[in-house]
């Protein structure tokens, strides 16, 4: 599987009506996968065990993509994993509605909080109109500045354009790295400047 750890998943166990997010933490190739468990489940925790069937979904470049498998396992130590069995087959089910576009553009990404916002430098790896994908560099003895479902303001200078362009969305993505942070977010609406423009733009 070529998956980047720390990538999300979205898990939909079968049987119950409710899927949770997990992520990719690493794999034994053709034996298992290995999966985060979150603290807080939709469900009782009990619901989930050995045998149960779930599918997965995972978003890679412009695709998404699908496997269904199995629980082979439930851990608790050293951590809260779920060990799943090794996909037969992995389907590709759509291409993203919005093309994304590679790139590396310096920006300003502001985290909206009631009492305090906070003002960070990244830069944008990818972006497309409905979302882009952030690179932060970490810096020792500091907190990580954001969370999933923070809101955030970003601003940059985007080819093309005089001045600031904005956007505002959430952080739908995390990925720690050891040296920085990966966070994907997705605007709160299209965004006309960024390609492709209609005729009359």
């Amino acid at each position: 599987m070529d998956i980047r750890t720390g990538t999300e998943l979205t898990i939909h166990p079968h049987g119950l009506e409710e899927s949770f997010k997990s992520f990719f933490v690493g794999e034994k190739p053709d034996v298992h996968i290995v999966t985060g468990l979150p603290r807080e489940l939709p469900y009782p925790r009990e619901d989930l065990h050995k045998g149960n069937e779930v599918t997965v979904r995972y978003s890679e470049g412009e695709s998404v993509n699908e496997f269904r498998t199995c629980i082979h396992e439930i851990l608790k130590e050293p951590a809260d994993l779920l060990i799943l069995e090794y996909p037969s087959e992995i389907k590709t089910l759509e291409n993203r509605a919005c093309r994304r576009i590679n790139c590396l553009i310096e920006a300003k990404l502001e985290i909206i909080f009631e009492d305090n916002n906070r003002l960070i430098t990244g830069v944008i790896e990818n972006i497309s109109k409905t979302g882009c994908n952030c690179v932060l560099k970490k810096f020792k003895g500091t907190e990580q500045p954001f969370s999933l479902g923070d809101k955030i303001s970003l601003r940059c200078q985007f080819p093309g354009f005089a001045g600031q362009q904005t956007g505002e969305g959430k952080i739908i993505r995390l990925q720690d790295m050891p040296e920085e942070i990966n966070a994907g977010i997705k605007f709160d609406r299209e965004l006309w400047w960024i390609p492709p423009y209609a005729p009359s733009e």
